[in-house]
């Protein structure tokens, strides 16, 4: 197996340290053989990635970003009658460059009849083809969240993310029940161990008085991300109001996520990462969610 290593993060605890590097074993990029994992386990890094060109590709593409910004495009049927479509966002590089095109693929029923934590839904992650072109785009990661019967610590929502062709496990961002505190997610590698943690608090101007005007207090929600055991701040999240939220009509910018990778280099955790604010997006801003959360 040819496997592509990337430390996860500048300052590594010890447990992400051994995820990370070994003697022998090639970093940021490097092509090396590695050994295989045990039946049935998955490694986070290891596995399915690296046998497929196409899915390094979207890797590589990825690791190469500090931050993307995450749009969601206009619908304007939607806009228009109310009517839930499914979701279609654009992945951009920091000069603005389309590199990855999210395509939600859920059904009429659960659109329109299923909402809040119990609603089921799922997205494909395309990478783009040269300088951003649809044509010839390939998918890259699949997210699936499953229908649940979700009432306070009962059959949390879960979101699995797997390769987009194979089916291969990536993670799984969790929504643990947290008394007071509903903004609290978790990011798990394949095995169910706890990687990182997202949360923000609830009592903030930017939920309570949203604004679309930049550079004031009520525009930006941040999730700050830290690793689940040591507690290090890693990466950051946030979702910036626009006025498209407000006036789906007249603005074609809608729902617009930046995800800082900050210490996150591996770009499997930026993977995780990325899907993680669609996560977020989809569970509490989305707006069949407005009346029912």
């Amino acid at each position: 197996l040819k496997q592509v290593l990337h430390s996860p993060f500048a300052a590594r605890p010890a447990h992400l340290a051994a995820m990370a590097e070994a003697p022998g074993q090639a970093l940021m990029g490097a092509m090396e053989v590695a050994p295989a994992a045990p039946p049935g386990q998955v490694v986070m890094g290891q596995g399915g990635f690296a046998n497929e060109a196409w899915r390094q590709h979207g890797l590589t593409e990825l690791g190469q970003h500090p931050r993307v910004q995450i749009q969601q495009q206009r619908r304007l049927l939607e806009a228009l009658t109310g009517f839930e479509q499914n979701n279609k966002y654009m992945v951009k590089d920091t000069n603005g460059t389309n590199i990855f095109f999210v395509a939600e693929g859920s059904t009429c029923l659960e659109r329109n009849c299923c909402s809040g934590a119990c609603k089921a839904w799922r997205m494909d992650i395309h990478q783009l083809g040269m300088g951003g072109a649809m044509d010839g785009m390939q998918r890259f990661l699949h997210i699936e969240r499953p229908f649940t019967f979700t009432c306070f610590c009962l059959n949390r929502p879960q979101a699995f993310i797997s390769d987009g062709n194979s089916g291969t496990p990536l993670g799984i961002v969790h929504e643990p029940f947290v008394c007071c505190q509903p903004f609290k997610f978790v990011i798990q590698d394949p095995d169910g161990n706890d990687v990182l943690e997202a949360d923000t608090p609830c009592i903030q101007l930017p939920l309570f008085c949203p604004c679309p005007c930049e550079d004031t207090p009520c525009n930006k929600v941040v999730f700050s991300v830290r690793d689940a055991q040591s507690g290090q701040h890693v990466s950051e999240i946030v979702k910036q109001w626009v006025w498209g939220d407000f006036f789906p009509l007249c603005f074609s910018d809608w729902d617009r996520y930046f995800v800082e990778f900050g210490g996150a280099t591996n770009p499997e955790y930026k993977a995780m990462l990325m899907a993680t604010a669609l996560f977020i997006q989809m569970r509490f801003f989305d707006r069949r969610n407005e009346d029912k959360k």
